[in-house]
């Protein structure tokens, strides 16, 4: 909980989910919502970080499989089966100044290692 006085700092940073900063905003994150009520500061942590994930989560240009995350703390197997629901291949467009750019819709191999970390991090939030 300590790393959550940097929170508001690393945000600002360009490119921070691609830094070991990403993984340490899932632990704290999940840190927040662990301590509940016994943290005064939890529920404001939980926001902070989530606020952070949910930026990033929505930027077409973040590839998240390659950010450097740790294993999730979750215990439930993720079944590359039943998030295929799509298939890879599908993409939806962005305009942005008036240039198409593509955004995938999920992961183009969902056994990739970072792909699974995701989903298990997902799970555990």
């Amino acid at each position: 909980a300590e790393f959550q006085v940097l929170l508001p700092c690393i945000q600002e940073m360009q490119d921070w989910h691609q830094t070991v900063a990403m993984g340490k905003v899932l632990e704290v994150a999940q840190w927040g919502l662990d301590a509940g009520t016994t943290a005064p500061e939890a529920a404001e942590v939980w926001r902070q970080c989530a606020m952070m994930i949910a930026e990033v989560a929505l930027d077409a240009a973040a590839y998240l499989p390659e950010a450097p995350i740790p294993e999730p703390p979750c215990d439930q197997k993720v079944s590359s089966a039943s998030s295929s629901r799509r298939p890879a291949a599908a993409t939806a467009s962005t305009v942005t100044r008036g240039v198409r750019m593509p955004r995938p819709i999920e992961a183009a191999d969902h056994n990739d290692p970072g792909v699974r970390r995701l989903c298990g991090w997902s799970c555990s939030l």
